[in-house]
């Protein structure tokens, strides 16, 4: 199972409509194919795909939302935010994954409050804006090839211990 949350857009105007899309946009060719900026996801998910794992692709929140102190999006309230948690643990109690991988902080953190068996890997989220994290942490410059290689390592690495 990968847990993350989708990257905050960024809008001039006050989101009021919700439309249902899967995470990252995988329903989306142009998106897993094309464009720079969200391929690499996808690139990840094939690794997985390749070596002959399912995977299960969720966020932590179920709409996309923005802080509160944001005036672009959803705003999210702390019930909102809670319930979405407890939505996140019920997945985890239906899907019983062997293995979870966290994209990113916020979704790291609220595998950790869920308080799990299974300890999740950690990886910066595969957004162009964690560029820097993802280099000290690879040692390398984050280009697109030495994230996958990384990831390819480290993942495969991890489920092959279990």
């Amino acid at each position: 199972m990968i847990v993350g949350q989708d990257p905050l857009k960024k809008s001039e105007k006050r989101v009021e409509e919700i439309g249902i899309a899967t995470p990252y946009a995988l329903h989306l060719k142009n998106c897993r194919e094309d464009l720079r900026n969200t391929r690499l996801y996808f690139d990840l998910l094939k690794v997985l795909l390749d070596a002959g794992c399912r995977v299960y692709l969720t966020d932590i929140f179920k709409v996309w939302v923005s802080e509160a102190s944001c005036d672009c999006g959803i705003p999210l309230n702390k019930k909102d935010c809670t319930r979405f948690i407890q939505v996140l643990k019920a997945e985890l109690e239906i899907f019983e994954p062997l293995a979870i991988v966290s994209w990113g902080n916020k979704a790291s953190d609220a595998i950790k409050n869920i308080k799990l068996e299974v300890k999740p890997l950690e990886f910066p989220h595969p957004s162009p804006v964690t560029n820097g994290a993802s280099s000290k942490l690879i040692g390398k410059p984050a280009t697109r090839e030495n994230r996958i290689n990384f990831w390819q390592e480290k993942v495969l690495a991890h489920l092959s211990g279990l």
